[in-house]
């Protein structure tokens, strides 16, 4: 078990079990590094109290369970992630005879398969905590989107946000976790939440299509030879 020694600065590398054997996502803007499994190195940043010298226990504590509790968080991550594959693959029309999307979505026949399609580049200790612990933001790159990523917020071992990189970076997920662990919100089922952030994005990806195809048609009216005084009707 690794014992964690604050290195003076809040911007540094470190190795967690929890990450090894994921994709390498080393590169800029968490663009894969490498065709070999990561060995858990990331960046890590631990976000900053005002007029604070050093980080506060609570981001000092997060740190050091995510390196007490590698299975424990692989194995949160890995069932958070079949409710995004299913509805992204959706939303991108995966076509299983095309090649490119065969590589975007590989087939996941077990939770360990997930390991091949993303990778954490960048770990953000937030100053919200609760319970003695801070939250995290995990900044990772994945197989199917190479702008927007893939991201997740953790506390301990639980998942409370999945969503794309930028769900790392914000503090809205954690704020949103503990006014629900105090009970000054109503307690959801996450999944659920997920599962509705999804389903309103694919209506908006398949809206989006229906509008290009309407807009391929009408260009195709006019290269046709329609009097531009009919192509609105």
């Amino acid at each position: 078990m690794t014992s964690f020694t604050y290195p003076g600065s809040r911007e540094f590398s470190l190795q967690f079990d929890a990450f090894a054997g994921l994709q390498s996502r080393s590169g800029s803007y968490t663009s894969k590094s490498s065709a070999a499994p990561s060995d858990g190195t990331v960046l890590v940043m631990i976000r900053e109290e005002e007029n604070a010298a050093d980080p506060m226990p609570e981001q000092l504590a997060a740190i050091q369970f995510v390196l007490d509790h590698p299975e424990e968080i692989k194995q949160a991550l890995y069932a958070a992630l079949p409710v995004e594959y299913s509805v992204m693959k959706e939303a991108f029309g995966f076509d299983p005879t095309d090649k490119d999307q065969q590589e975007w979505f590989p087939e996941i026949n077990a939770p360990e398969d997930f390991a091949n399609v993303f990778g954490v580049g960048n770990v953000f200790v937030f100053e919200e905590h609760f319970n003695g612990t801070a939250y995290i933001g995990l900044e990772c790159g994945c197989t199917w989107d190479d702008e927007h990523g893939l991201g997740f917020v953790l506390h301990q071992g639980r998942v409370v946000a999945i969503g794309q990189a930028d769900t790392a970076f914000g503090t809205w997920a954690a704020n949103d976790d503990i006014a629900l662990q105090t009970g000054e919100a109503p307690v959801e089922d996450p999944i659920a939440g997920f599962a509705e952030e999804f389903e309103e994005l694919t209506e908006f990806v398949q809206e989006s299509t229906e509008l290009q195809a309407k807009a391929r048609a009408k260009l195709e009216e006019v290269k046709s030879g329609k009097q531009w005084w009919a192509f609105w009707r």
